[in-house]
């Protein structure tokens, strides 16, 4: 049995866009700590088969949805000390105006 996620037309899980994510009772993995679903339309399609057509098989896909500030804490500090500098009107040329 195997497995494969899309985002559009992209392939998210497994990298290797010839590869399936496989087994019997085993989690695959390798995907990135996150995806930014950026615009509509939010889909993760998936593609599936199975090998033998007499033997029913299950796929649980888990996905846990975040806010940006969860999954890059980080970002939220870089904004506040950015808007500091740029009050104290410090030239950051990286910055779009």
């Amino acid at each position: 049995m195997g497995v494969r996620l899309f985002r559009r037309e992209s392939q998210i899980l497994p990298w290797n866009a010839d590869a399936w994510a496989l087994g019997d009772n085993n989690t695959a993995g390798g995907s990135p700590e996150w995806i930014e679903l950026e615009s509509a339309p939010y889909e993760i399609r998936y593609k599936a088969y199975n090998i033998g057509e007499y033997v029913d098989r299950d796929v649980i896909v888990q996905i846990g949805i975040l806010p940006r500030e969860v999954l890059m804490p980080e970002k939220k500090l870089t904004d506040y000390l950015v808007a500091f500098l740029q009050r104290l009107r410090v030239p950051l040329p990286w910055v779009k105006s």
